[in-house]
């Protein structure tokens, strides 16, 4: 399923969801899409805002529902996107995060022995026993 914005030529926007784009120019070019306001077949593609999912730390929730003052009746809520993340840390805990992690990365590498530059081959060679592991 796919949704669009439309537009017809009196400016109203709706929103329609059809099976694919191509379900939607078939049914546009045979005038089965109509203004959901004032019935006009006269519709196109309107600009649309691309639908981003939430972060990962973040998840959706529904806004409270609105009231258009004009008619009284309540729009469908939105959601909106609410963070999940840690409350910020002071600078000195995260400098001795980072520096416990560079000093943990140098004992990492000072116990570990360069195997040059064609490693991906020669582990890839091995792993199809085209080579002996050493």
């Amino acid at each position: 399923m796919i949704v669009f914005d439309l537009k017809c030529t009196n400016d109203h926007v709706f929103e329609v969801w059809f099976a694919s784009s191509e379900a939607y120019e078939d049914q546009r070019t045979r005038g089965l899409v109509a203004c959901a306001f004032c019935g006009s077949t006269d519709v196109a593609k309107a600009v649309m805002a691309p639908r981003l999912n939430a972060k990962g730390n973040q998840q959706l929730v529904s806004a409270p529902a609105r009231v258009d003052t004009a008619d009284g009746v309540p729009s469908s809520p939105a959601p909106v996107a609410v963070s999940n993340a840690a409350p910020p840390v002071d600078a000195a805990k995260m400098r001795a995060v980072l520096q416990a992690l560079a000093q943990a990365q140098a004992r990492a590498l000072s116990q570990s022995t360069w195997v040059g530059g064609d490693f991906a081959d020669r582990a890839r060679a091995m792993h199809y026993g085209e080579e002996d592991h050493a």
